[in-house]
């Protein structure tokens, strides 16, 4: 992979403990990684999707269906150094950061974001923003991803502490000095409140459940966004007749 269009998406299973980690639990017949990579095998601009974090998750990452996903191993302290040797070891310049907790990652939101930085090569970001929300973050969302290039890494490996540990995402967001940037409007269809996907709590995970039970794995975005609207109204309606 060495064409300067190469790009590698990286799930970060990070240093949390293997018991709570969310990418390891199960949401029906696999685990929230394996939708994960299931979701983003469905992307025609992605060369290689790569699961990194520390070792002691190898024999849990190895036993999962992960199909041409790539397991790196390692023992970096850091989010920022363990994408920077995925990144190496891929022969990537464009990482595209997916977060570890959100099954429904959108591979249509994906290639727009890389389609854009192919046609933009002296960007070093590429991120989605809500037009009628500015500054709302995206992280609860769970269907977009954020593309950088792998120069923009070492760059930013330079300025920060060796022992940084927060998200990749967040080190560049704390920088915007540092990098040429370049925002793509979400999709009317998402911009709203009360959309999200990412599981954190156990009402998220009490979503997921239903919506993959309804056999939508392969849905694209603004019929998930419909869904989980649904969902949600039922569930409204349910606690109504309970109260």
């Amino acid at each position: 992979m060495t064409d300067r269009r190469s790009s590698v998406a990286v799930i970060d299973l990070g240093s949390q403990p293997y018991i709570d980690h969310p990418a390891i639990r199960a949401i029906g017949r696999q685990s929230l990684l394996e939708w994960t990579i299931q979701r983003l095998m469905e992307s025609s601009l992605l060369d290689a999707i790569a699961i990194t974090g520390e070792s002691y998750f190898s024999s849990a990452v190895l036993e999962m269906n992960l199909q041409s996903a790539k397991w790196f191993p390692s023992a970096a302290s850091t989010p920022l150094t363990r994408c920077i040797e995925v990144a190496k070891s891929a022969q990537a310049n464009w990482i595209v950061l997916v977060q570890n907790n959100c099954p429904f990652v959108d591979p249509i939101l994906v290639d727009r974001l890389v389609a854009a930085a192919w046609a933009t090569p002296t960007c070093d970001m590429i991120s989605f923003v809500s037009p009628s929300r500015p500054g709302y973050s995206l992280q609860g969302l769970g269907l977009v991803a954020q593309v950088c290039r792998r120069r923009a890494l070492r760059r930013l490996a330079g300025r920060i502490d060796a022992n940084d540990d927060r998200e990749v995402t967040k080190l560049i967001h704390s920088m915007p000095e540092l990098f040429h940037a370049r925002y793509l409007p979400l999709p009317a269809a998402l911009d709203r409140e009360g959309l999200r996907w990412a599981l954190e709590t156990e009402d998220d995970w009490e979503k997921a459940h239903m919506l993959l039970d309804a056999n939508t794995e392969s849905i694209d975005y603004r019929e998930l966004a419909d869904m989980a609207i649904h969902c949600d109204t039922n569930r409204l309606r349910v606690e109504r007749k309970v109260r």
